[in-house]
């Protein structure tokens, strides 16, 4: 039987010759635009997370059907549009669909097809379905698995093919469909037919006596396609909607460094989940199917640090625990590509306490000519004094200079958990008198003091003084009115150790003087 001219070969959606073939093609189209059984979104996937069963730890064999070509169509391309197509027995034609792979084993066991016997077939249609490996230009080289199927319908649908035994491949491979029974016309379902779209990825291949630009050997299809008097509006670029049902098994792993650790400290979580050329690859991750097209985030990996943390969805992250215990740790592997196969691991994070260390300065204010001394004060013992001024737990006030300092003491426990405690230390000059007015005016004795702060009036003229007693942030701790006197004690012993300033006042003369309380 003679092959009828192109509007028969390739059906595309606005030939008008193809009229008839269009609208058996529109009756039947919805059964790929909108399929049941969708991939299930991420957001739904994460959820599926927080509620799923996960306590134990486990190794999941994931079995999915690879329906790479026909998700590019729904997911990618706008509008979805589908075509169908034909192979002649009559020709020698036949069609491959590449399959990437390197790095992991995969088991094929069967191929799926979405296609009929031609209405112009043979009543009973032989098909052979075979997986072929493939050379670096994706051309099919030696078949390693063969079935036939026989088609005696007229109807779309997914035909299902199961190999006698299962295939292992572990490089790149192609599914390839040939009518072998004589007058056989095998039509099935391609993706969008245009050259240059984002998901052409030149893993599809031709085999025809008729194509001229196949002239009976292995070419792309955009090649296939080339004679524009065989096929109007070529050259088209197409896949056909084949799927291998393939099995692999995921096992899902992570490091977890450093455990131990102390509360308050990062740990690093690194993946070490397998298959993960599998898992990372657009053709049998979902997720990352739908980074490489559309540019979102992977979310092939999710990580539950602990129960009350929220998810982080990355292969590699670290957490800084807040709490101590023994912290349980997640990782799912979220694998498939039209299958949803959620694997995970645990791992138990034993998170120390911090010591607990108090730190108390027993001489928090000192002159600058005071020896180098020994500082104490921190708890529990056996840690180590820090800052400005001191050596090997010897603070030196000259060393350090006048001013405020911070002392930091620091304690490591058993576990090799740090805790530290600041206090301020200060260097005062300690001078007896600082006089505004007039030098010599008032002298304070002695200074510095723990008890009574004496106070001697050098100026006859002073008649009636008010006295005013400050703490270095200008609060009054101290006030009195004094009459023609020439000295005045004050008991200061109750004040808090620090420094502070007597401030002198009358009608003609205003000074200050500072001392220290110790």
């Amino acid at each position: 039987m003679p092959k009828p001219n192109v509007s028969i070969h390739i059906t595309m959606k606005n030939s008008f010759t193809l009229f008839f073939v269009l609208a058996f093609f529109v009756s039947y189209a919805q059964i790929l635009r909108n399929p049941v059984d969708v991939p299930i979104h991420p957001d739904m996937l994460s959820k599926s997370i927080n509620h799923q069963d996960g306590n134990l730890q486990k190794t999941r064999t994931c079995v999915d059907t690879l329906r790479y070509p026909q998700m590019k169509e729904q997911l990618v391309n706008s509008p979805t549009t589908f075509h169908i197509f034909e192979l002649w027995t009559s020709d020698a034609e036949q069609m491959s669909q590449t399959f990437l792979l390197s790095g992991a084993n995969l088991s094929i066991t069967g191929v799926e097809f979405f296609g009929r016997r031609g209405p112009a077939s043979s009543a009973s249609l032989v098909v052979q379905v075979s997986i072929f490996n493939v050379d670096a230009n994706n051309i099919p080289t030696t078949s390693i698995a063969s079935q036939n199927i026989t088609l005696t319908d007229t109807n779309f649908s997914y035909r299902q093919v199961t190999f006698s035994s299962a295939v292992n491949v572990s490089n790149n491979y192609a599914v390839v469909l040939r009518p072998t029974s004589t007058s056989g016309i095998l039509e099935f379902y391609v993706n969008h037919a245009l050259v240059g779209q984002i998901h052409d990825e030149n893993l599809s291949r031709l085999k025809s006596n008729y194509m001229t630009g196949s002239g009976g050997n292995w070419v792309s299809v955009p090649v296939a396609t080339s004679n524009t008097a065989q096929f109007s509006g070529g050259p088209h670029d197409f896949e056909m909607i084949v799927a291998p049902r393939v099995s692999y098994t995921i096992t899902t792993g992570f490091s977890a460094t450093p455990n131990p650790v102390c509360m308050q400290s990062s740990v690093a979580f690194s993946n070490t989940t397998t298959p993960a050329s599998v898992l990372s690859h657009r053709m049998y991750s979902y997720y990352s199917f739908k980074s490489y097209f559309s540019s979102v985030p992977d979310s092939t990996y999710a990580y539950l640090p602990e129960p009350a943390a929220s998810i982080i969805w990355s292969a590699n992250t670290s957490y800084t625990f807040p709490n101590n215990g023994a912290i349980t740790s997640r990782l799912y592997s979220l694998g498939g590509l039209w299958a949803n196969c959620i694997d995970s691991s645990l791992q138990i994070i034993t998170v120390n306490s911090l010591p607990n260390v108090v730190f108390n300065l027993t001489t928090p204010l000192v002159c600058e000519n005071t020896a180098p001394f020994m500082l104490t004060g921190g708890t529990p013992t056996g840690g180590t004094y820090s800052g400005q001024g001191v050596n090997a737990g010897e603070f030196s006030p000259t060393s350090a200079g006048i001013g405020t300092h911070s002392i930091t003491y620091t304690y490591t426990d058993g576990n090799g958990c740090t805790s530290s405690s600041v206090q301020q230390i200060t260097v005062d000059a300690c001078t007896k008198i600082s006089s505004v007015d007039q030098a010599e005016a008032i002298m304070l004795y002695p200074n510095p003091t723990s008890e009574i702060l004496n106070i001697r009036f050098n100026n006859s003229e002073f008649g009636t003084v008010l006295l005013k007693i400050l703490t270095i942030d200008g609060r009054i701790v101290h006030e009195r009115t004094i009459t023609d006197s020439e000295y005045e004690s004050v008991n200061v012993g109750e004040l808090p150790k620090g420094i502070y300033f007597v401030n002198i006042s009358t009608d003609k003369h205003s000074m200050q003087a500072k001392f220290i309380v110790l």
